[in-house]
């Protein structure tokens, strides 16, 4: 009887064995395959991380035990200021800390540039310090299984892909070319293919059945089928734009994070995190009621030339909406009461009315823009400021 369970206990620890060998075999032979790519692209210094393991730093150097709570701060270990205090508390080991020495060496002259850590110190950021350890590799989106909302780093870069061009690994941002399909599953694409970072953005702001209430479909929202939309899907709708800055034309198309980055241009791009809200690049104000100048509408003003805007070359009474009535004492409103930068569904020239300052008009009961037959020209039919439009009609140009 002793014999039988001692066999019985042989077999069943073998039997762990085999299951055990079969279960990491495949998981293994990927880390291989992992490592050297990392090698064979870091010889021509096309991998950032890679040319460490030329180098003779060991995976182990980010692979190792930790709480999935805490997996960023691996990438905050080299992504933050050198003296970073609460970095070195928690990866305080000597051996850590002479690594961690030399890659802030090594790049000494962009260390501003590899301080991710303190962007997200800044009020407005992605949720990657607060929401940890849910990210899979084999996660998807826009289904009912979908996971919590969560921004953690490997869901918008590929460590072992990331170069010194291409930040996001596997998702190469270009401005000109990319594929048209809005959801296609990342990581079922052949490594390096050039792709638009929408598509990276879409994974979390488009069809996900947990999208925030406060939040709208970017992806319906940049529709190329809509009646207007800024470039990110495809070149915009309209052939006349006389407020665009130089560098700019009629089909030109922009990216996400030309909008959405880092507030400090020296610092570490993309969007992490900006002391302005929404993550944007430089400060856009929404609130009603504010006095017109460079620094409220920056965001704005970065694409479209504030001269031209105020002096009424798109639309006759712009520089009344924004900067207010003088003769009725009436301040200006932000773009944001009639615009939505992203796109609008139902208008043309980006026109979404604000519902909290614009109101139906008491007579019609309908809040509605018509645009006319020529470029420039329309008309509202709503209530603003206490002026009933029943309806208004605008002329193009600039104001007698």
């Amino acid at each position: 009887m002793i014999e039988m369970k001692r066999d019985f206990k042989i077999s069943l620890i073998a039997l762990f064995l085999c299951m055990g060998f079969f279960m990491t075999v495949p998981d293994g032979l990927l880390a291989r395959q992992d490592f050297e790519m990392l090698k064979n692209r870091s010889a021509n210094n096309s991998n950032v991380h890679g040319d460490f393991i030329r180098r003779g730093v060991a995976c182990s150097a980010c692979h190792y035990k930790r709480s999935n709570s805490e997996e960023e701060w691996i990438c905050f270990f080299c992504h933050s200021a050198e003296h970073d205090g609460q970095v070195k508390s928690r990866r305080g080991r000597k051996k850590g800390a002479k690594m961690r020495q030399r890659v802030f060496d090594r790049f000494r002259e962009k260390a501003k540039k590899l301080d991710v850590l303190s962007v997200y110190r800044k009020e407005y950021t992605h949720p990657t310090l607060s929401v940890g350890g849910v990210h899979r590799h084999w996660e998807e989106f826009g289904g009912n299984n979908e996971p919590p909302r969560h921004a953690e780093c490997p869901d918008c870069h590929d460590p072992h892909e990331v170069s010194q061009w291409n930040k996001f690994g596997p998702i190469e941002v270009v401005k000109k070319t990319g594929l048209k399909e809005k959801l296609k599953n990342l990581r079922d694409m052949e490594r390096g293919e050039a792709v638009r970072d929408y598509e990276l953005c879409f994974k979390c702001h488009s069809d996900s059945v947990n999208l925030p209430v406060d939040q709208t479909n970017k992806r319906l929202d940049f529709d190329e089928n809509n009646p207007s939309y800024h470039p990110v899907l495809a070149e915009g709708r309209n052939s006349i734009m006389p407020s665009l800055r130089d560098g700019y034309t009629e089909s030109s198309i922009i990216t996400c994070s030309d909008c959405h980055n880092n507030d400090d241009k020296n610092g570490p791009q993309g969007p992490h995190g900006s002391n302005y809200k929404f993550i944007l690049k430089s400060r856009y104000s929404i609130e009603d009621g504010l006095a017109e100048s460079p620094g409220d509408y920056a965001l704005c003003y970065d694409c479209h030339k504030r001269s031209s805007i105020l002096y009424n070359e798109s639309f006759s009474l712009h520089e009344m909406h924004i900067k207010g009535n003088p003769v009725t004492g009436s301040r200006g409103t932000s773009c944001y009461t009639c615009h939505d930068a992203h796109g609008s569904r139902e208008y043309a020239h980006l026109i979404r009315f604000n519902e909290e300052v614009v109101f139906q008009n008491p007579s019609t009961l309908e809040i509605k823009f018509v645009d006319g037959d020529q470029e420039g020209e329309g008309e509202c039919s709503l209530m603003c400021h206490g002026v009933n439009h029943n309806p208004k009609a605008y002329k193009k140009g600039p104001a007698p």
